[in-house]
């Protein structure tokens, strides 16, 4: 399954904003709305949230043509214990978005 531009920029203001309400410190690839996350490893990550002294990396997968930057991103994360990577799939926002869509006709 792959995600629309339109979709994953959707997807990545709704995690950015659940998580500025959950504490984090956040920055995001959304356009006037944040300030965009430095690049790491060459690339530019959709999140990068901190609380305290944890950073999670957010990355909403498009499709298979995010493998490079998904492998970069985990190299980076994997050696520093500080920073956490969090990988949210196309059928991840699939179900939540249906999971919204039952829970507003309620």
């Amino acid at each position: 399954m792959t995600l629309s531009i339109i979709d994953h920029d959707r997807a990545v203001r709704h995690y950015a904003m659940r998580m500025l309400a959950d504490g984090y410190e956040v920055k995001a690839r959304v356009e006037g709305w944040f300030d965009e996350p430095d690049i790491i490893k060459g690339y530019r990550p959709d999140i990068v949230a901190r609380k305290g002294d944890v950073f999670l990396i957010v990355e909403i997968e498009k499709g298979e043509i995010d493998w490079p930057k998904i492998k970069a991103l985990e190299s980076f994360a994997s050696g520093r214990p500080e920073f956490q990577l969090r990988l949210i799939t196309p059928e991840e926002i699939s179900r939540e978005i249906t999971d919204l869509n039952v829970r507003n006709s309620a």
